[in-house]
């Protein structure tokens, strides 16, 4: 079982192995750094048997204090999982942003591209995380961690400013949590993974790094259309209810085709839209809040109004 691994020179730990749970663990190596392309790495390999004929290989890339990187492939030949392993370089499951280093997890199949579940990286002091691996359609979950010293009550549209993928924030007990559209087919899915992970990172790098209140100031006009967007059923239902209003206070319903006609169009426009809408969003019914400056100084610390 252990003679794939063997023969590249890898020896089973036994202090850290499960034989009883048929868990092999192996020796770590050490990637020295490679600058633009990874830090310095401590990778680990666990092989898993659940049971035979079926075998789980897991790779595990560390860095020091920063994001881990994971590998891992279900495979009923050991030799067929550890080429698939050696077919993904240490280097394409990290990538440099502004802030550090950007890890991804990854998928693997005999004879098939990796595909991207998950991405973790430090962002000015947050452990910022997007879990991808839920069924093909359903968008990505971001997380973002609390600072160690406490934060501020982030604004709802801190990562909608990003455009119409990014979902509004909420918060919960370990921070803030958002989702973000994604692909539905590889390989573009990953390819979008990679790429809006990193374009997060990127931007809360830059929104922590200034003050609150020049978030404020340089998406003034985003916030404004994430605003738009949010109110949308709002606006829909008002502008039903003054067409219904003025056509009801100019004609009759026996006497107009036309009152006639928008009283029987009006629900099925608003179900189409709640089928279009609902594939992207789920409605909410709400009165969003008026984007302005932000009422507090730091996004982390003490102060948080």
């Amino acid at each position: 079982m252990v003679g794939p691994l063997a023969r590249r020179g890898r020896r089973v730990d036994l202090d850290r192995s499960h034989r009883q749970e048929r868990i092999l663990v192996f020796d770590e190596r050490t990637h020295p750094e490679v600058p633009g392309l990874h830090p310095e790495l401590v990778e680990s390999l666990t092989l898993k048997t659940p049971r035979p004929g079926s075998f789980h290989l897991i790779r595990t890339l560390e860095t020091d204090g920063g994001p881990t990187a994971r590998a891992e492939l279900w495979t009923r030949s050991v030799e067929d999982a550890v080429k698939a392993m050696e077919a993904l370089p240490p280097a394409h499951q990290f990538r440099r942003f502004e802030g550090g280093w950007a890890a991804f997890h990854h998928a693997l199949a005999p004879e098939n591209p990796p595909r991207i579940l998950a991405a973790e990286a430090q962002v000015a002091g947050r452990r910022l995380e997007m879990g991808a691996g839920g069924a093909a359609g359903l968008p990505a979950d971001l997380r973002i961690g609390s600072h160690p010293a406490g934060d501020a009550d982030f604004p709802d549209d801190l990562l909608a400013v990003l455009g119409r993928g990014w979902r509004l924030m909420r918060r919960n007990q370990a921070g803030w949590k958002s989702t973000v559209q994604i692909p539905k087919r590889e390989p573009r899915r990953s390819e979008e993974i990679e790429a809006r992970f990193l374009r997060t990172a990127n931007h809360l790098d830059r929104v922590f790094a200034a003050s609150p209140e020049d978030f404020h100031r340089r998406f003034r006009r985003r916030r404004w259309t994430v605003l738009w967007w949010r109110s949308l059923w709002m606006q829909m239902g008002v502008l039903i209810l003054a067409v219904s209003l003025i056509l009801f206070r100019s004609q009759t319903l026996e006497g107009s085709p036309w009152l006639r006609m928008w009283v029987q169009v009006a629900p099925v426009l608003l179900f189409v839209g709640t089928f279009f809408y609902s594939s992207r969003d789920v409605p909410v019914m709400e009165i969003p809040p008026i984007p302005g400056p932000l009422p507090f100084s730091r996004w982390n610390g003490d102060e948080s109004g």
